[in-house]
């Protein structure tokens, strides 16, 4: 920022740290492991951890970063509780995002509009959510955001760096990344269009820039190498994910409609980046990418933000090969993060300066009150307004009747087999999540997997509305009966959506 003290500069970061910080420590106690997968990949870490081994390919990680698990372990370790330790490894890294998302805002509009983006990040709802459970998007943004920081070079007010240690360490923080979630390996590739301009200016060596694109794909190659001698297919995980989403979004096209289903995909990402982000941080970023476009300057954010949104996009509309979830704008919002600040500088700008007090009041207020709206409106409760704003609350919690049905088996379903039935909403996670730990024998057919030796047939049935097994005609309702695989259960209690079933005795 022309004029400035840079002594009063170089405390900005940190003032945009503690207030990154202070919102996901508040958040923490609250939040509870619901969306985003975080309780996927706890199971994946149990797992793991009754038999570790170093992992290299789909097999320990299945479709997660083997990176992510490694984390997850060492939170567990800090706190030994499955809960709140792994969600401590989302809050560190998570609030130290604030460091590298500072430095790339900075490098293009200065210190101030750095700190106002920053603080578009403290109150981002979903970054929110990310950073307070055991998902993997704040552990992966900080990863990709400090390669994409050392790759734009040193601060203005340390303009001597040496390339080749400043590139390598990028590749490091890249390949961090690519082991975290399967997103950078798309980045990976993309990130390398940012050395094009440094190579012409002569400001980096082909050796440094060769370097940093050999690190970069480091993981990607061990782990297709891994899967090639595990599975014999290199591009295996590639392939299962690739599986999930043509599942996905064939039964969302067909509920739906073809065309619809179609217009949903093109829309998704900019009227989810409209709707999630603060109203004026949505203004800022809008304000400021547009004023970069017109000037021909710091669009290389924009290139990286757009071109994955771009290829999900149209992967989903024309081939219905990806289908599209909130929490996958993460990364797409956070890069576009940078602009909010000069987006907002300019805004303040064009008003009489009579007015700019007014608007920034009104700015903090608005943007304040439509995270605190979610989750004022999410906590505790269940109508369908709540479940529609739940997965981009600010906290991450669960619908009260889940809440109800895993209080119920920790309560009644000590030392008693409990399988816990699927729905296409993954809701028996949470109930098995939060239920588990008091003896019981407990059981989830996931994937297919069959019951335990011993285990059938089970004392108790928890059946979430829209159970898959009633959806196939895999099993009978009848009233206050459920029938299957031979068995009958009675309805012992009714908890909203959730019913438990006890085994009528033969």
């Amino acid at each position: 920022m022309t004029g400035s003290d840079p002594r009063g500069d170089r405390g900005a970061p940190w003032l945009g740290f503690a207030a990154v910080l202070a919102v996901r420590l508040a958040v923490f106690p609250f939040a509870r492991n619901f969306y985003g997968d975080p309780m996927t990949r706890l199971k994946a870490l149990t797992a793991w951890m009754a038999h570790p081994f170093f992992i290299r390919s789909f097999i320990g990680a299945r479709q997660f970063g083997a990176l992510h698990i490694y984390l997850l372990a060492l939170g567990q370790w800090i706190h030994h509780d499955l809960d709140n330790g792994p969600r401590l490894i989302s809050l560190i890294f998570g609030s130290l995002t604030a460091f590298p998302l500072f430095r790339l805002a900075e490098k293009r509009f200065g210190p101030r509009a750095a700190l106002l983006s920053t603080l578009g990040l403290a109150i981002y709802p979903l970054h929110i959510q990310a950073s307070t459970t055991a998902a993997s998007e704040a552990v992966f943004l900080w990863f990709l955001l400090w390669a994409l920081a050392l790759l734009d070079g040193p601060p203005a007010l340390r303009p001597k760096s040496p390339g080749t240690p400043r590139l390598l360490v990028a590749g490091l923080a890249m390949a961090g990344a690519c082991a975290v979630r399967y997103d950078g390996w798309i980045y990976a590739p993309l990130s390398w269009l940012w050395l094009i301009q440094p190579l012409r200016a002569k400001r980096i060596s082909l050796t440094a820039a060769l370097g940093y694109a050999a690190a970069s794909l480091a993981v990607p190659a061990f782990l297709c190498f891994g899967s090639w001698l595990d599975l014999r297919d290199p591009f295996y995980t590639l392939r299962y994910i690739q599986l999930s989403h043509l599942q996905s979004a064939a039964q969302a096209a067909a509920a739906m409609g073809r065309w619809i289903y179609a217009a949903y995909c093109l829309t998704f990402w900019p009227a989810n980046l409209a709707w999630e982000l603060s109203p004026p941080i949505a203004i800022g970023v809008a304000v400021g990418a547009a004023a970069c476009l017109r000037d021909r300057r710091g669009r290389d954010l924009l290139a990286l933000a757009a071109v994955p949104a771009a290829i999900f996009s149209l992967e989903g509309a024309l081939l219905l090969r990806f289908h599209p979830l909130a929490r996958f704008t993460i990364p797409t919002a956070v890069l576009l993060l940078p602009y909010a600040g000069e987006g907002l500088l300019r805004v303040v700008r064009s008003l009489p300066v009579r007015l700019e007090p007014a608007a920034v009041a009104l700015a903090a207020v608005t943007g304040l009150g439509l995270p605190s709206y979610f989750a004022w409106r999410t906590l505790g409760q269940g109508d369908a307004l709540a479940d529609t704003l739940r997965p981009i609350s600010p906290v991450s919690n669960l619908p009260p009747d889940l809440t109800a049905a895993a209080q119920w088996m920790r309560t009644n379903g000590a030392h008693r087999k409990v399988e816990i039935e699927t729905n296409w909403l993954y809701e028996e996670l949470p109930i098995e999540f939060y239920g588990s730990g008091t003896a019981a024998m407990v059981f989830t057919p996931l994937d297919g997997a069959a019951p335990p030796k011993g285990f059938e047939p089970p004392d108790l049935v928890v059946l979430p509305r829209d159970s898959d097994l009633l959806r196939s005609g895999e099993a009978h309702l009848d009233g206050e009966l459920f029938e299957h695989r031979g068995q009958r259960f009675a309805a012992l209690a009714h908890l909203g959506k959730v019913t438990i079933f006890e085994r009528v005795p033969e």
